[in-house]
């Protein structure tokens, strides 16, 4: 029996049929041929022919897997590149858009110097044609998706265009000027738009229309209902109490009655109590009036009742004079300046006499001299009225000098 004729279903349990690796089912073949016990009658010769065949079947499913991760890394390099050209390709439109925009600003600049140059102007008035005057209007804060200045921003644009005019003569550009104004989640609800350059925007406020949709409040009615149930002025000035009290009034839209029956609900104790000693005014307008008066005046009052400010007492100028010196104490010491101003009824013991007569000293003073009955300190003030007078006949002849 020949090579060909030999039965080749399973190698090592392994059908050739099954979904397993092809250079796996291979490689068993391989080893199988090789170590498989054939009968004698089987020529050796073709079952090293068959090994070799199965061996280049081999190599050649080796080449086409290399070829295969080959050709594989090559498609990822080539999406990785793919998906760079998408992300130029969008900053492009985004560029052709903007120089769309200024094309046509400088195909409404010479449209202007063509109409005026019949009249031939002044370079002056021509240069001012070209090139429109900025108006004081500030541009809007560029819009981020914060749904409190959703209102506020779309109407800061209306005002812009409005009030520039001039400086957005067609719809590209005033649809480019608005989508410059949005950033982050909000410019993400604009990017289609822009690159296809609004080819589906039919005019400003579809534009607009986008992002209320997006960011505005899906029941702005009745969020605008429970801030006016909750809306107090307390400590607050009426002018601020009354500009939060419209913006709700404005998305609520309450008649005249409602409406005055809400503000004066609101209002602070000090206007309520204030309200008591006058007729309220009946009509909207003139209540409002009536409350802005009275808040101004009881300010203005509480102002008031402060009072100024204490000032400083005015600081007295020192005198020139020397103070008056404070006149020497009396004193025991023998032959002080002032001695102790003593009397006759002065009592002094037995042991101190008798010390002041062993040493010769006056019995009234203890001075050294004298005797107590010539003793000249019985009568201080008396004696004292010359020095007093020689000590300070010097310091006012010192300031009649000065």
């Amino acid at each position: 029996m020949s090579a060909a004729e030999l039965p080749v279903t399973q190698s090592h349990g392994l059908p050739l049929g099954s979904s397993s690796n092809p250079l796996q089912v291979l490689e068993t073949l391989r080893t199988t041929w090789q170590n498989i016990q054939l009968p004698a009658t089987v020529n050796k010769d073709d079952k090293a022919r068959v090994v070799d065949s199965l061996r280049i079947i081999y190599d050649h499913i080796t080449t086409l897997h290399a070829d295969y991760e080959q050709y594989k890394h090559t498609l990822e390099t080539r999406q990785v590149q793919f998906h760079e050209l998408q992300e130029e390709n969008q900053g492009l439109q985004v560029n052709s858009v903007r120089l769309r925009t200024d094309l046509d600003r400088a195909n409404t600049t010479i449209d202007l110097l063509q109409r005026n140059s019949i009249v031939q102007p002044s370079p002056a008035t021509t240069a001012s044609a070209a090139f429109p005057k900025q108006q004081n209007i500030p541009n809007p804060e560029k819009f981020t998706g914060d749904r409190k200045e959703l209102k506020p921003f779309l109407s800061q644009v209306r005002l812009k265009l409005q009030g520039n005019d001039s400086m957005f003569p067609n719809l590209s550009l005033r649809l480019a000027y608005i989508a410059s104004l949005v950033k982050g989640p909000a410019y993400a609800h604009m990017e289609e738009h822009i690159a296809d350059g609004f080819a589906r925007i039919p005019d400003v406020e579809a534009i607009l229309q986008i992002l209320s949709l997006a960011f505005g409040d899906p029941d702005e009615i009745g969020t605008a209902e429970r801030e006016i149930k909750y809306l107090r002025q307390k400590n607050s000035d009426f002018a601020t109490y009354f500009a939060e009290f419209q913006r709700l009034m404005t998305i609520l839209r309450w008649d005249s009655h409602a409406k005055r029956a809400a503000l004066r609900d609101g209002l602070n104790t000090e206007l309520k109590d204030g309200l008591v000693f006058m007729d309220e005014k009946e009509e909207f307008g003139d209540f409002v009036t009536q409350l802005q008066s009275m808040d101004n005046r009881i300010r203005a009052r509480a102002i008031e009742a402060k009072g100024p400010k204490t000032r400083a007492a005015p600081s007295v100028p020192k005198s020139t004079y020397p103070a008056p010196t404070k006149p020497d104490e009396p004193s025991f010491r023998p032959g002080g300046l002032v001695p102790m101003a003593l009397d006759a009824s002065r009592k002094i013991s037995p042991e101190e006499r008798q010390r002041r007569m062993q040493e010769g000293l006056c019995a009234y003073c203890a001075g050294t001299g004298h005797f107590a009955r010539e003793c000249p300190n019985k009568h201080p003030h008396r004696l004292r009225i010359a020095e007093v007078y020689s000590a300070v006949q010097p310091a006012k002849n010192d300031l009649a000098e000065e």
